[in-house]
């Protein structure tokens, strides 16, 4: 069945796919509210586990000066005001020599085999942008050869899909295309002789999906109107 704009920009609202000044004004006092709940217990647990002798308090420890710094930085970026620099720079130097004692005593790759993990996690985080778009033309001109698509078609094609359908198949896409690098990244790291090349590939999944999910999440806004776009203004 067609569909108009106005059920579009119903059902859109409906599921709050487009924040208003509210969700927005939510989100950053959400993230205010995380992050210093995050330093707060980051703390405690530094002060427990130096009191339990365990070495992993630095790392924690480090976390409120990355914050420190963060914080320095942006007000840097936004008032020119030098001595915030300065505050940032030695506030982010304390923290790398908090996790550098820390990892350099209990790291269990070579710092030349740990940093080639990262590049290497670094590309295929750029592939699977390239394989993303791989299966979206592949899917496209698959479309195509089955219905024989010409304009018109299109167009009703497009009509017949709801944007929350379309947003769904962005989704499913995108986790099929992080799937497949995901599982060529466990040979790759085989083939890199890590210690443990099961968990590397976890790893990396694990954060490259956190970070895509996030910057989806972020961004869904403008996805959604760059989709609204494909109504005209006199539907």
């Amino acid at each position: 069945m067609k569909r108009t704009k106005q059920e579009e920009w119903k059902q859109i609202r409906d599921l709050h796919l487009i924040r208003d000044e509210r969700d927005r004004k939510v989100e950053v006092e959400a993230r205010g509210w995380a992050g210093s709940t995050l330093l707060t217990v980051s703390q405690l647990l530094a002060v427990l586990l130096l009191l339990a002798g365990d070495s992993a308090w630095s790392v924690l420890l480090a976390l409120t000066f990355v914050s420190g710094a963060v914080g320095c930085f942006y007000c840097f970026s936004q008032d020119r005001e030098w001595f915030r620099l300065v505050l940032g720079l030695l506030c982010a130097g304390v923290a790398v020599g908090l996790i550098w004692w820390y990892v350099g005593g209990c790291l269990p790759l070579p710092w030349g085999q740990l940093v080639w993990y990262f590049v290497t996690c670094w590309v295929l985080s750029a592939l699977s942008a390239l394989v993303f778009v791989g299966l979206v033309l592949g899917s496209v001109y698959l479309v195509y050869k089955v219905g024989d698509m010409d304009g018109d078609k299109w167009e009703a094609w497009f009509s017949t899909r709801s944007t929350v359908e379309l947003l769904t198949w962005t989704v499913t896409v995108m986790a099929l295309s992080l799937g497949l690098v995901g599982g060529l990244s466990y040979p790759i790291f085989v083939w890199m002789d890590l210690p443990d090349p099961t968990l590397a590939s976890g790893l990396f999944l694990a954060v490259f999906g956190w970070n895509t999910a996030k910057k989806l999440s972020q961004n869904r806004d403008k996805l959604v109107y760059i989709l609204m776009r494909r109504f005209s203004e006199e539907k």
